[in-house]
């Protein structure tokens, strides 16, 4: 059926049927190359059967299997402002889907029909776990004046539904890549990488929103001397316990990184110098009352210096945020090591909070 498409695509004739043909492949293949995120492909291939191919309704639903029944959640996405189906015709579709294996490789490639209450209805199965799809409900109607037939929207629609299955594939294996990039092996928290990234992202969300975001250089004290003294292993072991400790400290909204040997970064979403200052000492004492555990069943004791520095109160580009958290930190070493060091443009007024006896 896809082939049909591309056919009608490439044949000279200048009849309506072939210019919609040409018009539909042409804003697709656009489509593909542009869109960089899956949701802004699928809301794509929403708005191109509105436009060509007479869709009316359509909602995105995650379809659960619980034992040998279906159960669909609440819609997703909004699909580019077009309407959903009301829950009385859900109700309806989801006990005749009941009926049919969905899990079956009849329906897991290309288009589906199914005639429910009167109405045809097209469905396509996103996604390849055995367990949670996404699944692509919508309904089309031929206008009067549509020039293409029933057969010929289902063939379009056919080719356009397999190539975004193709699509979704490409973008789950992008994103798992990504994920790869972007994390520590050891840690499994984020790397050096990521942070670039996530440092231009929050840049521009603060200039937008006029926010503030703090960020906090943490380097755990006198880290060699546990390497020389119990070894590298036990020394890797620590930083993971580390990246639990911070992790299970920071909110979920922030980031927590891994920088480099002993260093980590937190980027702390919306917060003042006050906050960050205010979370860099709960960090400091949340490592400080950590016992961590060696593989002999001792354990160990650690602190940290931190460094605080915020946007945009104290930089304006991430370079120089980064070099001052990170002279902040340094600052706080020399002074007596386990402390949390603010950021400020005069020596003579940086806060430093001590370690309390």
């Amino acid at each position: 059926m896809a082939s049909k498409l591309v056919e009608d695509s490439l044949s000279y004739g200048k009849d309506s049927q072939t210019q919609t043909a040409i018009e539909t492949l042409s804003d697709w293949s656009q489509s593909m190359w542009r869109e960089s995120r899956y949701e802004r492909l699928l809301n794509r291939f929403v708005k191109i059967h509105r436009k060509y191919l007479g869709m009316t309704r359509a909602c995105l639903f995650t379809l659960k299997y619980q034992g040998s029944r279906i159960s669909f959640n609440d819609p997703e996405l909004k699909l580019s402002n077009i309407a959903g189906f009301d829950n009385s015709f859900m109700a309806q579709l989801e006990q005749s889907l009941q009926k049919i294996n969905l899990k079956s490789q009849e329906y897991s490639q290309g288009l589906n029909s199914y005639f429910i209450a009167g109405r045809d209805i097209y469905f396509a199965l996103l996604g390849d776990s055995a367990s949670v799809w996404q699944i692509l409900i919508w309904e089309s109607e031929r206008k009067s004046d549509q020039s293409i037939s029933g057969e010929q929207v289902e063939t379009y629609s056919d080719f356009l539904t397999r190539q975004l299955q193709g699509g979704q594939v490409w973008f789950s294996r992008l994103d798992k890549t990504q994920a790869l990039l972007y994390k520590d092996d050891l840690t499994s928290l984020f790397n050096f990488r990521y942070l670039e990234l996530a440092l231009d992202s929050e840049i521009r969300r603060a200039q937008r929103f006029m926010t503030s975001f703090s960020l906090l250089f943490i380097d755990l004290d006198n880290f060699k001397m546990i390497n020389d003294k119990f070894g590298h292993l036990a020394g890797s072991s620590i930083l993971k316990q580390t990246a639990d400790v911070l992790r299970d400290t920071a909110r979920e909204i922030d980031s927590v990184i891994r920088y480099g040997g002993d260093e980590f970064i937190i980027l702390l979403l919306g917060a003042t110098p006050t906050t960050g200052f205010l979370a860099g000492e709960r960090i400091r004492r949340r490592i400080e009352d950590t016992r961590f555990m060696l593989d002999d069943g001792n354990h160990v004791s650690l602190t940290a210096s931190i460094g605080v520095a915020s946007f945009p109160n104290h930089a304006q580009d991430k370079e120089s945020l980064l070099k001052m958290a990170d002279q902040m930190m340094y600052e706080g070493k020399k002074i007596g090591k386990n402390k949390v060091t603010l950021y400020s443009r005069s020596q003579d007024e940086k806060q430093t909070l001590a370690k309390a006896k």
